[in-house]
């Protein structure tokens, strides 16, 4: 029993230990990336109501800043980012974040959370100019690894539904046309250098 004690006592000491080098820390950093989205575009003519609807996927980089803290029962963090125009989108989110870390005595840690952002994005194409806005929510996961004592790199992944979207209305060849984007979702894959005090 006393054996089983020391042992459970050491093992505590050493995870309280391990917790302890980020356990109150807090983080400033960035994130460099890759984003997928996928969205459906809707067009209706509207003198007689026809449409034609196309799904579509866009891939380009994005970087943010972030800023958080640890705890003893995870991470909360905040990030400002933008994604690089391509194929006429250009975007701009902020977003909240909250992680459970996988404390243990190594450098490696996993986690895994949940990531809410509000996004505005601009889609230009033939003419149209829309702007879209919404709201993303859903998964993350990753690991963080310790540098040093104020220094860590950080891998992750996010899988993101989306609720953003957008029309515009333009006439063309004197037939009015409106165009509608609804994003269906977002997949966000990055490298993050933060810094701990």
């Amino acid at each position: 029993m006393k054996k089983g004690l020391v042992l459970a006592s050491l093992l505590l000491m050493g995870t309280t230990a391990a917790m302890a080098g980020k356990v109150g820390d807090t983080i400033v950093g960035a994130e460099f990336g890759a984003m997928h989205t996928k969205a459906t575009g809707t067009a209706t003519i509207l003198t007689n109501g026809a449409t034609a609807s196309a799904s579509s996927s866009d891939n380009t980089t994005y970087e943010a800043i972030k800023v958080g803290k640890y705890f003893d029962f995870g991470r909360i963090g905040a990030t400002l980012g933008h994604g690089n125009s391509k194929d006429g989108v250009d975007s701009n989110y902020i977003g909240l974040s909250y992680d459970y870390m996988f404390y243990n005595e190594s450098k490696i840690t996993p986690f895994v959370g949940a990531s809410l952002s509000y996004a505005k994005a601009t889609a230009e194409s033939d003419g149209f100019s829309v702007d879209e806005t919404g709201v993303n929510y859903g998964a993350e996961l990753g690991l963080t690894y310790d540098i040093s004592n104020n220094i860590e790199v950080e891998l992750g992944a996010r899988f993101l539904a989306s609720n953003m979207s957008g029309d515009d209305t333009q006439t063309i060849s004197g037939t009015p046309v409106k165009v509608d984007i609804d994003v269906d979702n977002i997949q966000q894959y990055y490298f993050g250098l933060n810094y701990k005090f």
